[in-house]
């Protein structure tokens, strides 16, 4: 959690160095790199928080049908 928190944070603060420093059409060419990284962490996110949330429900399932079927004698 603490990893991806971070890795969005980044974006922004890349993307606003890069507007405080450079000008022009120089800052018009370097702004791409922070703007692809948060768009491509965000992705990442997503995607690992949507693994994550279905075998932690695939986990629960499996708890919850253990405790309910009964035990065979």
């Amino acid at each position: 959690t603490v990893s991806l928190e971070t890795g969005i944070q980044n974006g922004p603060l890349g993307a606003l160095i890069v507007i405080l420093v450079f000008s022009g059409e120089t800052q018009q060419l370097i702004l791409i790199m922070p703007v692809l990284y948060s768009l491509f962490i965000i992705i990442t996110s997503t995607l690992a928080t949507l693994f994550y949330r279905r075998l932690t429900k695939k986990e629960e399932l499996a708890r919850d049908q253990a405790k309910v079927e009964p035990a065979k004698a």
